[in-house]
């Protein structure tokens, strides 16, 4: 569908115009792959989804929650505290995967697994608990690159050590094919700090990769362990 048009110096206008290209595009039928940019346009992509299906589970691969009580009303640490309240996701069926950094955990009121239990659980696991926690519902999925390591991921604004691997990523993803994703976006890539094109590379195959978990879901088949290389 290529870019959308906004007016650079406006975040309002960023929320108006790509909500109503997203309304556009599911309104049609079809099935949206996003790429940002800046983590912000997950909200607007969201709320969009929601008026379409309903309350959604949200998957969320990340190092930040992005539920902070700081932050101005286009803070890119705040989308998942707005979608929350405003109720287009049910927080007791949606998880936050690859967390790393500090929240509020008392009053988080979302699933969180975090890296360290990633890690040393593995993508087997990690599918597991996402499909356990979603539990059927249709599903929006947003990941931000920085989820990966920076080893994998150089490229993005707030690199957090401690991360998942690119391998251990796309196992997980591939374990996905029997929820039902409606939409999904891919976020936070930063070509200006990336190093020989390794964020960009990931961000690529993470997104491809997507595509062919929506394909095996469709077509009622399953995802082989070289599915990027066919």
């Amino acid at each position: 569908m290529g870019d959308v048009a906004f007016d650079s110096g406006s975040p309002q206008s960023l929320l108006d115009s790509l909500a109503t290209h997203a309304q556009r595009v599911l309104g049609a039928g079809k099935t949206m792959l996003t790429l940002g940019g800046d983590h912000f346009v997950s909200l607007p992509l969201i709320r969009a989804h929601a008026e379409k299906f309903g309350e959604l589970a949200l998957i969320h691969f990340d190092s930040h929650t992005d539920s902070y009580d700081e932050g101005g009303p286009y803070d890119h640490g705040i989308m998942m505290r707005e979608v929350d309240r405003e109720g287009a996701v049910d927080p007791a069926h949606s998880v936050q995967v690859g967390i790393r950094t500090e929240y509020h955990r008392e009053s988080h009121r979302f699933n969180v697994l975090d890296a360290a239990w990633c890690n040393e659980r593995g993508p087997a696991e990690i599918a597991g608990r996402i499909k356990e926690i979603v539990a059927g519902r249709k599903a929006y999925l947003t990941l931000d690159i920085d989820c990966l390591d920076p080893a994998y991921a150089p490229g993005t604004g707030t690199p957090v050590i401690g991360g998942l691997s690119t391998d251990a990523l796309l196992k997980v993803l591939r374990d996905l094919v029997s929820v039902e994703i409606v939409g999904m976006d891919l976020v936070e890539v930063a070509p200006p700090f990336d190093h020989a094109e390794i964020t960009s590379l990931a961000a690529a195959t993470l997104a491809l990769e997507l595509l062919y978990v929506l394909a095996a879901r469709r077509s009622g088949g399953g995802i082989g362990p070289h599915t990027a290389d066919r």
